[in-house]
């Protein structure tokens, strides 16, 4: 058991695509018995995939480099006071525009004709709670965002609006998918890059009364991608305290840091290893056009082929 980058648990790393692989598909995340095949996950594991596996895993609302960029879905700003301190006050602003960009998100796509989990009934929900921060009453939400809206911004979160979910999957192929072709498709020369990483967690103790993340599922049947992508999302219970308490978002290394229940485990593989890695899922039928099924999809896939083909020596 090692620590590196934050990281606590296990850290395993490979010195080719192959084994990478071999490992992703080993017996650990493999289905054994009765209990791990009615478990979330593959096995009761769940994975993200990273170009780089020194990156902590901040959810894109909590990002400060670069910061979620709220302006490209609503004009609604912090406040004058939003980077003094933290404040009931600021907290207050800051659930408010998370609620705020999911939603208009949602009334973007519902006047499009596509479906969503939108319900205009409990736009609402929440607002209490967050008008009392606004008025410097400190009663920390800590059931945030509202259960009633929890699928809403998991889909959000899908699409690319900054939330405080954090992407996940419950194939480790399809998490190592993503790591690679971020890696494949980022400036600088091949040797010049990090290592990807695919990190892992058991959800066994998730849901618990102690337990520091929960897992948010968006209705799949509402998002091919997700589907194809098997999609889940985990969310820290207790992201809002720490904010007050520590004037930072926390990330999962931080949520985690004091439970040695639920450890955080990343498989590493040097980034100029990232074109044999998506050669191999090629072969497994882990492609752009699979895990997100579309037409433009699939006239890029005939370009992504060539790349990935086309540039073996």
């Amino acid at each position: 058991m090692t620590t590196r980058y934050g990281v606590t648990g296990h850290n395993d790393e490979f010195a080719s695509a192959r084994e990478f692989v071999d490992f992703l598909m080993s017996s650990r995340f493999q289905t054994s018995d009765v209990h791990r095949a009615a478990q979330t996950g593959t096995a009761g594991w769940i994975f993200r995939g990273q170009m780089n596996s020194e990156w902590k895993l901040f959810p894109s609302a909590f990002r400060k480099d670069p910061p979620p960029d709220w302006l490209d879905f609503t004009s609604q700003t912090m406040g004058d006071s939003a980077h003094d301190k933290p404040s009931a006050r600021n907290l207050g602003w800051h659930l408010h525009l998370e609620l705020s960009v999911v939603f208009r998100f949602l009334e973007a796509a519902d006047r499009l004709g596509i479906r969503t989990p939108i319900n205009y009934a409990t736009r609402s929900d929440g607002y209490d709670e967050i008008n009392n921060l606004l008025s410097d009453e400190v009663d920390v939400p800590e059931a945030f965002p509202p259960t009633s809206f929890q699928g809403a911004v998991a889909l959000a979160q899908h699409h690319g609006v900054p939330t405080r979910l954090l992407d996940w999957s419950e194939s480790p192929l399809t998490a190592s998918f993503f790591a690679a072709n971020g890696a494949r498709t980022s400036k600088g020369h091949p040797k010049d890059r990090a290592d990807i990483g695919v990190f892992y967690l058991r959800v066994e103790n998730f849901g618990r009364e102690s337990s520091p993340l929960e897992l948010i599922h968006a209705p799949r049947h509402e998002s091919n991608y997700l589907l194809k992508q098997l999609g889940l999302f985990t969310n820290i219970v207790g992201a809002n305290a720490f904010y007050l308490e520590t004037g930072e978002w926390p990330c999962i290394e931080d949520a985690l840091s004091g439970s040695p229940k639920t450890q955080l485990h990343v498989a590493r593989l040097p980034g100029v290893f990232a074109e044999d890695l998506l050669r191999i899922l090629y072969d497994l039928g882990i492609t752009p056009a699979r895990l997100m099924p579309s037409l433009d999809n699939v006239a890029r896939s005939f370009q992504y082929v060539r790349a990935l083909f086309g540039s073996r020596a």
